[in-house]
């Protein structure tokens, strides 16, 4: 692991997690997340990334279109930089696992999928990297804002500096917009 990476102390989990609860609700439950606001909801089209063929025994051989796993993290690795200064990092929790802070400046720009602990793509998890004080981050999703496992992938930017990032230069795998509080009145 690089020093990008540092698991979550005893203490600073026992912090978090109460407060995550309390801004966005229980992780793992099966009712929808508070969305903050402002946020933009993005639908994910990992079909695009991921994809299964069967072998002669019927087996999955699972594929990835590494260009397109490429384009994601380097352009939110990009994004996540433009909010943060060199020293500051970030909380990445992903509930019933192990959790961690990340600088984002210790990783080069060109950094493979490998140098990341906690993927960006949700791939069955729910993966949340947010600022210490929780005021921008990226909610990700396996199965949407709803909790609801018919529900399509996605991630949650919030805080008008992430989004503004992430607009700037949208990873491909971004399929379209579920919803967009950031650009109206009333967040509704």
């Amino acid at each position: 692991m690089s020093d990008a990476w540092a698991e979550l102390t005893a203490a600073e989990y026992d912090d978090v997690w109460p407060r995550f609860e309390r801004q966005f609700g229980h992780p793992g439950g099966q009712t929808a997340l508070h969305e903050p606001y402002p946020s933009i909801v993005y639908h994910l089209d990992l079909a695009s990334v991921w994809w299964a063929e069967s072998d002669a025994a019927g087996l999955a051989i699972w594929h990835t279109n590494e260009a397109l796993e490429s384009d994601c993290y380097g352009k939110m690795l990009h994004a996540f930089q433009q909010c943060l200064t060199d020293g500051e990092s970030l909380y990445v929790l992903d509930w019933q696992h192990t959790c961690y802070r990340f600088w984002p400046h210790r990783l080069p720009s060109d950094a493979p999928r490998s140098e990341w602990v906690v993927p960006l793509l949700p791939d069955g998890d729910c993966y949340h990297f947010l600022s210490k004080d929780f005021q921008f981050g990226l909610l990700g999703y396996a199965y949407g804002m709803s909790g609801n496992k018919n529900d399509e992938p996605a991630w949650c930017v919030f805080g008008e500096k992430l989004v503004d990032a992430v607009k700037a230069d949208l990873p491909i795998v971004v399929n379209r917009i579920v919803r967009d509080t950031f650009t109206t009145q009333d967040g509704k």
